[in-house]
């Protein structure tokens, strides 16, 4: 069960919390998380300045040589409010943009048949079947290129109006003809259901005779730790998972938390700050899973994102991999003013450790570039020395990040063995029964190599090729970055390729 500790609840009365923005359109759109009515007031009428705010607008209204609406007026005044603030994210809303905000993203489902498409010299290919969905159902596949619609071709149809076509009211009858490897498949009628576009997606990759569970998110919003759950369950027996959040935005701050928790043990997950001091805590008592998470980020992974990705390692031990995440630790509140929304940077965020991921973002452990080069950062390092106050390097920073996972490390994460770092080293050794030194010796530091479950080479998997991860899902795709990262992931597990086992036996 999700617990939420409140320490102010006006926020939450008053507000919905919000992470991120995905760009539509060229605007970048929050996600909405419900539809509250904010307090509102007339203002203090005996203060100087609301005074000579009143008499300037109607100076303005009444004198100014170009003719401009007194609402018109109000607007701008609330906008210019807002430039005082100094938040890049505040924003007034008019009501018409308002409106498609709350439909776009508080009410994301629509009448059709549950597939992605672009357009084709043909009609319209389907990049992306929604699982379970009625053209899933149906037997429609991504690379269908959908050419004729109720018998008519579509090949000169924009594509707005060829998807108009596809949707229709729920429980109605569409019939599509596609080409399927260039051949024609006729007639396919598939009944219209209320569609709520996906969130994430997932598959079970094999890798010779290796499990892995893939899991791509794309935003979060109401829906997604539902599907996490869903996902998690139709995966379970494998032996290691991957979680892709590149170009993941963020989302509603919720569900960025409850998904988060889906893969870390009992525990904090999340605390954000207001300008008073700590305004709530996210604890969840839900057990994380058994097998090892590697994380795959990049310049677009951002705020729930990041919680996520932030969270997954602090608290479940998980590996990230990939490139700087974007650093947005900011929550933004939305407020419902008479049909109008008025958008404020309300509180940041801080991962259980105390990190404060705005304008700093996450650091992965292992750098992978596009191209799938890989180059493991210091936390990996080798050990080959005991460790103790007023040493420094690689191998202290690695230590740190481990003592950080086991929940000991709440501090920084650098090069310099300081005297936080001995409190941490000497609480776990107190834990664990070891000799208290305050110094990490063989045996400390095999205790922790076991119990973080980090192996020192990461790399030792070997050189994977893309033929030789097998997909039962055809809609998911495998790029060298990605391809890289579930090497890492491998060597993470202990494997070894075959071919690599043989030249050394």
């Amino acid at each position: 069960m999700r617990k939420l500790s409140l320490t102010t609840v006006a926020v939450l009365l008053v507000g919905a919390f919000l992470l991120g923005a995905v760009t539509l359109g060229g605007a970048d759109l929050p996600w909405v998380s419900g539809q509250v009515s904010a307090e509102t007031g007339t203002g203090d009428e005996s203060d100087p300045m609301f005074d000579i705010f009143q008499r300037s607008l109607q100076i303005m209204s009444d004198r100014s040589l170009v003719e401009v609406d007194r609402d018109d007026l109000l607007r701008g005044a609330i906008r210019g409010a807002l430039l005082a603030l100094d938040d890049p994210y505040a924003a007034f809303i008019g009501e018409a943009e308002f409106e498609a905000m709350m439909e776009q993203y508080y009410r994301p489902t629509y009448a059709g048949i549950g597939v992605r498409v672009t357009a084709a010299p043909e009609g319209a290919v389907i990049l992306e079947v929604f699982r379970h969905g009625p053209a899933y159902r149906a037997g429609l596949e991504p690379g269908d290129i959908i050419f004729r619609v109720e018998g008519d071709e579509v090949a000169d149809v924009p594509l707005s109006d060829l998807v108009d076509r596809i949707r229709g009211e729920v429980g109605t009858e569409v019939t599509l003809s596609v080409l399927r490897d260039g051949m024609p498949v006729e007639n396919v009628t598939i009944v219209r259901e209320e569609i709520a576009q996906p969130t994430l997606d997932y598959d079970v990759l094999e890798i010779h005779g290796v499990q892995v569970g893939y899991v791509t998110i794309r935003h979060f919003s109401d829906g997604t730790p539902r599907e996490m759950e869903r996902a998690l369950r139709a995966m379970s027996g494998v032996e290691g998972l991957v979680i892709d959040v590149r170009g993941n935005p963020g989302g509603m701050l919720q569900s960025a938390v409850d998904t988060a928790a889906h893969l870390v043990p009992p525990g904090r997950i999340l605390e954000t700050h207001g300008r008073e001091g700590v305004l709530a805590t996210f604890d969840d008592d839900s057990p994380g899973p058994d097998v090892p998470v590697t994380v795959l980020m990049d310049g677009g992974t951002a705020s729930g994102a990041e919680i996520l990705a932030g969270v997954a390692r602090e608290r479940g031990g998980a590996i990230l991999v990939g490139a700087d995440s974007y650093g947005k630790g900011m929550v933004q509140s939305i407020y419902d003013i008479q049909g109008t929304g008025l958008r404020l940077t309300t509180a940041e965020y801080l991962l259980p450790s105390g990190y404060a991921i705005a304008g700093r973002g996450l650091e992965p452990d292992i750098y992978i570039s596009r191209t799938g080069n890989v180059d493991p950062s210091p936390r990996f390092a080798t050990f080959d020395r005991t460790l103790g106050s007023g040493d420094y390097g690689p191998d202290v920073e690695s230590l740190k990040a481990r003592l950080q996972t086991l929940g000991y490390f709440h501090g920084e994460v650098d090069d310099e063995f300081g005297p936080m770092t001995a409190r941490a080293v000497l609480e776990f050794q107190r834990d664990q029964g070891l000799s208290m030194t305050g110094s990490v010796d063989v045996q400390t530091l095999g205790r922790i190599l076991h119990l973080t479950g980090h192996v020192d080479s990461p790399l030792q998997y070997g050189e994977l090729d893309e033929s030789e991860v097998a997909l039962e899902h055809p809609a998911l795709r495998i790029d060298r970055q990605l391809l890289s990262a579930i090497r890492v992931h491998l060597g993470q597990l202990g494997m070894e390729h075959p071919a690599a086992a043989s030249a050394a036996d």
